[in-house]
């Protein structure tokens, strides 16, 4: 079992128990993707942007954040890379003490589609890539 946030600072190992993004709340996983202020915030606007590039109306719950999306919808399988690329970012963001901003996540998902284009280009399944991705283009 791996260490807590808090055990790793009483053992001097960190400088503090609390989550880098708030710095009001003792660090944990659930905290940092579900019950951090930020992140909050960080999901509504990924609803938000989700929205207006599909039109599909998705209300994130903690099971959707932690485990993925399971309703068989248009985009589904791209609405979970997106999640795991969010949930990525967060933690990213978070060690390393940084501002969590949702532009940075939307850089994130650009350049993942250009690598994802170019593999597609590669093995010449562009149409493919097209019809997965092109909503979010």
């Amino acid at each position: 079992m791996l260490p807590t946030r808090a055990t790793l600072y009483r053992d001097g190992i960190l400088e503090s128990p609390l989550c880098n993004l708030c710095r009001t709340e003792e660090h944990t996983l659930h905290h940092l993707l579900i019950n951090c202020m930020l992140t909050i915030h960080f999901w509504i606007l990924f609803q938000d942007w989700w929205y207006i590039k599909t039109n599909e109306t998705t209300t994130l719950t903690t099971s959707h954040i932690l485990y993925g999306w399971h309703d068989r919808t248009k985009h589904w399988q791209a609405l979970n890379y997106c999640l795991l690329t969010a949930k990525y970012c967060i933690f990213c963001t978070s060690l390393r003490g940084d501002v969590l901003d949702f532009q940075t996540f939307l850089l994130s998902i650009h350049g993942k589609l250009e690598i994802l284009n170019e593999i597609a280009i590669a093995k010449k399944v562009l149409p493919k890539f097209y019809r997965t991705w092109n909503f979010l283009l």
